[in-house]
Parts: structure tokens; sequence; C-alpha cells
């Protein structure tokens, strides 16, 4: 496989890789301070990452143009053939621009923008019905997970290492599922998808790489989805 996009391998469409760009890190933003009297700026850097582009040129047949052009509308996930375990959150196909190379050949190259990290292709969640147990990231950067919790109490907490604030709620029925969800940073009932956000105080807790201690009160049961991701 070459790459695809969308569940789509690229040779669905005749397209045959001539090159394209390795994967990449992302670029890490920052802010340079000038300082009077000091030769030269401190560098602050920020959590904040930015957007990168990966290229794939190759050869296709005019008659599969136009099929290709639709697939690489919208916004999705790409899988570059190099690391079909991980994949990339395309922000948009920059382009899609084509040569003519004969009648019926044609030389084409596609651009993704994508996001900052590649994430696990097998993102499978974590079950427990436990109120202390540990979960490991295995990615090379803190996650933004997915919590579900089953409620069993009309209060109660959840803690994700020993440092940490808990995320506490309150005034929740018994049986509630809320979905905690870090990647949009929203918190809501998962069953009709209204608000609890102002049932709840405290952060929204990620995942430290490696081992992460996970600790509830008022909860039977929680799923995790850890989302993990590498730069």
């Amino acid at each position: 496989m070459d790459f695809s996009f969308n569940n789509i391998d690229a040779a669905t469409y005749n397209f045959k890789l001539i090159s394209k760009t390795p994967p990449q890190k992302a670029r890490r933003q920052y802010q340079s301070i000038v300082i009077p009297n000091r030769d030269s700026p401190v560098i602050k850097l920020n959590d904040n990452y930015e957007s990168y582009f990966l290229t794939y040129v190759g050869k296709c047949n005019d008659t599969d143009l136009d099929n290709i052009y639709s697939w690489l509308q919208d916004t999705g996930n790409l899988i570059d053939g190099d690391d079909t375990t991980k994949f990339y959150k395309v922000v948009a196909c920059e382009k899609a621009q084509t040569e003519r190379l004969s009648d019926t050949l044609r030389m084409i190259t596609v651009t993704f923008e994508c996001m900052p990290f590649r994430y696990v292709v097998d993102n499978f969640a974590v079950t427990s019905t436990s109120d202390n147990f540990q979960i490991e990231n295995t990615g090379k950067k803190y996650c933004r997970p997915q919590y579900l919790l089953t409620v069993s109490a009309t209060s109660g907490q959840l803690k994700v290492n020993l440092s940490s604030k808990p995320l506490t709620f309150s005034n929740v029925d018994v049986g509630t599922k809320i979905m905690v969800d870090t990647e949009l940073m929203i918190v809501y009932n998962y069953d009709d998808n209204t608000s609890l956000l102002q049932k709840t105080n405290g952060l929204l807790p990620f995942l430290n790489v490696g081992n992460n201690l996970i600790q509830t009160t008022g909860i039977s049961q929680i799923e995790i989805l850890k989302n993990e991701r590498w730069f």
C-alpha cells in the first residue's frame, strides 16, 4: 500500500506511486523575547504544534481523475504505507495537480495538510470496574482520551495521577453515562447528548506518557479510549 485516505487505498484508482515526502515531525511554536542589554533573545516554547504537509507524486489514467478528485475532498484519515499502524488527521487535500504525460496517462501530485501528530489505528477502549487501576499511554506525547463514566452515585470524581486535581461531578442521576471528551474539551450525557459541564468541576484529565493511575468514586464502570499519539 502506498497510502490510503478515508479507508480507500490509492491503488483503487490505479494510482502508481513515484515519490513522496517522508513522514515529518510537527514544528513546535515558540516565542522569541528580546530583553534589553542581552545579546540574544530568550526562547519560550509553547505547547502548540503547526500542521505540516505530506506530498505523493504518482501516475494514473486520465479516466480515473474524476474519481480521484472526488475521493480527495473533505477532511479524513490518512495512512502512509511506511507505517500502517498509525494515521494522520487530514485538514484538507491542499492540492491535486496533474500533468499530461500522454493521451491516456497523467502525472498527479497530491498534497495533504495534516494536523500535528500521528494516531494509532487500533484505538481500542479499555474498560474497568475497579476504582483504582493503572493504564499505559504507549505513545510519545501526552494524549487526550475520552472517558465514558457509568455513574453509581449522584456525586463522585475521576482522578488521573496523584498530583492532579480531580474532575468532580454532582447532582447527576444514578445510571447516567457521562462522556468526558478531552479532545473536544466537552462533557455531556452519552445517551441524550446534553451538556453536563455545569455539573462538573475541575480540569479534564489527559494521560501522560507511560503509566497513569486512575482513581474514581461514585463510578461503577469506566471506559477509556486513549487516543495515543506520536510525533
